[in-house]
């Protein structure tokens, strides 16, 4: 385990907006630049304009990469529960956008566990549902 990402990511979702559900969450993002952009989730009263912690992560590391050097290598996930939360479909789709290789996802809880896995164990099917253009 990598403690030193794990106390990052904890003091982190701190700054998560949570404050209808308590639930907080943050992510990094590491490129195999080895820069780390970091996000948190952001709720909103209407549901559906919460942001979640790996997609502000996935834009603050666009917003600041070149289109050339952003290749994920790994994806870190916490969040402040007993349990270890994978990420939602909504941010699986997003995240496809941008993974060129299969990259890892390391997520952990407030108890120090740690579950490693690849995208695409996240995400099997990805490769189904990708178009490859509209007709």
């Amino acid at each position: 385990m990598d403690f030193q990402k794990y106390n990052r990511l904890k003091t982190l979702a701190q700054q998560a907006y949570c404050k209808y559900s308590n639930f907080s969450v943050s992510s990094l993002v590491e490129l195999k630049n080895k820069k780390l952009y970091h996000g948190v989730n952001v709720e909103n009263f209407s549901y559906g304009a919460t942001i979640c912690a790996e997609r502000t992560a996935l834009i603050n590391a666009y917003l600041h990469t070149k289109k050339e050097e952003l290749e994920i290598k790994t994806f870190y996930l916490f969040t402040n529960t007993d349990k270890i939360y994978f990420p939602c479909g909504l941010c699986l789709q997003m995240i496809k956008e941008f993974v060129k290789t299969d990259c890892d996802f390391i997520i952990y809880n407030n108890l120090q566990e740690c579950k490693k896995l690849k995208f695409s164990q996240l995400f099997p099917f990805s490769k189904v549902i990708e178009l490859k253009h509209v007709i």
